[in-house]
Formats: structure tokens, sequence, C-alpha cells
């Protein structure tokens, strides 16, 4: 797995590292592995944002999430790639 954290006008911090490698560990488990994710933190207008592109292979997902705190923003981003990697695989299963 390929991780690259992206800072837009906001400075990195050993804990949101930590958090980001965390919640990436989750998705890990559907693809053993092979997955590479860019994840962009940002602030804007007082609004934080995660951004993440992922991709195995020939699948991309990406999903994108704002909110008045950062670590929500990781946990709503990582819900919708959730949803995303979840309706994949069945349409993959159904075929």
């Amino acid at each position: 797995m390929n991780l690259n954290i992206t800072y837009r006008h906001l400075e990195a911090t050993p804990s949101i590292e930590e958090k980001i490698k965390s919640k990436v560990e989750h998705l890990e488990k559907y693809f053993h592995g092979n997955l590479d994710i860019h994840w962009v933190c940002s602030i804007e207008d007082n609004r934080h944002i995660s951004e993440v592109n992922a991709h195995s292979g020939k699948i991309n997902f990406h999903a994108r999430a704002e909110d008045e705190t950062l670590y929500k923003t990781f946990d709503e981003v990582i819900s919708k790639l959730n949803t995303q990697i979840r309706r994949k695989n069945d349409q993959m299963n159904k075929h």
C-alpha cells in the first residue's frame, strides 16, 4: 500500500498522519495491499476538507468530505469510500 498525504493551508502533525494511517488500514483489507491512496487535507473559508483518491489496478475511487473539524472529515470520507467499495464488490460478484 502506498499512502501520499498532502496538506494545503495547514501544517502536518504526527497525530493527523497517525489518524489517517489508522483509517486507511481499514480499506486495505479489501485490496490485499494493492492500493495507492492520495489524501489531501486542506482548509478553505474556515472549513476543513479531506479529499481521497484511491487506486487499485484499473479501479479508482474518489471521495470528498467537508466539515468544521478535520477529524470529522476523516470519518466521513472513509464512510463514503466504504460505500463505493461495497457497491463495486457487489457489482463484481453479480457478474
